[in-house]
């Protein structure tokens, strides 16, 4: 699935990344990883929404922190639907069909 960050500045759309995880460690908060395998680092003290084209959703605001080629951040997780005339804004995700791979190890049925 994948996952962009929008600065809440400058609007500016980094990403995609492949999510690997995200999980609920307390209610009302998402802790998400994903790999990151671009040079931009995340420094703008305002925050980045986390968008889900696939869901349509705006998954919330996050910090990321990126460590080894990989990106983790912790939010509170208020999802919203991608406004209609921003979803044009994210390329269109590929559906999967029996021919696509599996995609092992990654629970996205959490609860929040």
């Amino acid at each position: 699935m994948q996952v962009f960050f929008v600065s809440i500045r400058t609007a500016i759309i980094y990403g995609p990344c492949e999510l690997i995880e995200v999980f609920s460690p307390d209610p009302g908060i998402a802790i998400m990883t994903c790999q990151w395998p671009y040079d931009y680092t995340f420094g703008e003290w305002e925050g980045y929404a986390v968008v889900v084209p696939e869901r349509e959703q705006v998954w919330g605001n996050a910090k990321p922190e990126l460590s080894d080629g990989e990106l983790r951040a912790r939010f509170e997780f208020t999802p919203m639907a991608i406004p209609a005339s921003d979803r044009k804004l994210f390329p269109k995700y590929e559906a999967k069909t029996d021919d696509s791979p599996e995609q092992e190890g990654v629970d996205f049925s959490f609860k929040i």
